[in-house]
């Protein structure tokens, strides 16, 4: 499955994610299998239909 860049701020949320493989180590499967990213104070973004194994860090772009 193909995306577009992700474009997530740096250090979002306080988090001080920085690189799409910081990034990587944010997303989990969620209970009913959905992809889901943490981005920190609670926020959190799902993908109905895609697994965490679909994502590589070149998805991720920061500004």
């Amino acid at each position: 499955m193909l995306f577009d860049k992700f474009q997530i701020q740096t250090n979002i949320n306080g988090t001080g994610l920085n690189t799409g493989a910081e990034m990587l180590t944010r997303i989990t499967d969620g209970a009913a299998g959905p992809a889901v990213i943490d981005l920190g104070g609670g926020n959190s973004i799902t993908f109905q239909g895609v697994s965490v194994n679909y994502f590589i860090s070149s998805d991720f772009e920061f500004f």
